[in-house]
C-alpha cells in the first residue's frame, strides 16, 4: 500500500519561461539528472549534475524557501521524475520537474553552459 501510494505523488512541474526567471534571479537549485557526457556537452546555467539513483541529500544544496527543479534530456525521460521523487522522499518540499528538458530549453534558444567537467 505505501509503495501504491508513493508512486501517486506526482511532481508539480514548471514551465520553460518560469525557470528562465528563477535562473536569471538566481532564486532557484536546478539539478541535471542526465549523464555526465550529455552533462558536458550543454546544461542549464547553475545546474548541478546528480545521479537519479545515487546522489545524496547534501549534492542537492537545498535551501529553505528555494526551490529544487529537476529535468534530464525531454518529454520521454524519465530520470528527472525519479529523483525529483527521490529528494522528496529525503523530505525536500519544494521540489518541482521541468519535463521539457535540455532539449526544449536548448529548441528555445535560452542561454547553455557547457562544461569540461561534470
Amino acid at each position: 500500500m505505501l509503495r501504491a501510494l508513493k508512486q501517486m505523488i506526482s511532481v508539480p512541474k514548471i514551465e520553460a519561461d518560469e525557470l528562465l526567471e528563477l535562473v536569471r534571479q538566481g532564486s532557484v537549485i536546478v539539478l541535471d539528472a542526465n549523464t555526465p557526457t550529455r552533462y558536458r556537452r550543454g546544461h542549464i546555467p547553475g545546474a548541478i549534475n546528480v545521479d537519479p539513483a545515487g546522489y545524496r541529500r547534501e549534492q542537492l544544496k537545498a535551501k529553505p524557501g528555494t526551490p529544487l527543479v529537476f529535468y534530464c534530456t525531454g518529454t520521454l525521460c524519465g530520470a528527472a521524475r525519479y529523483a525529483a521523487k527521490r529528494a522528496m522522499d529525503m523530505g525536500e518540499t519544494d521540489v518541482r520537474l521541468f519535463t521539457g528538458g535540455i532539449v526544449e530549453w536548448e529548441r528555445l534558444d535560452f542561454p547553455v553552459e557547457k562544461s569540461s567537467v561534470a
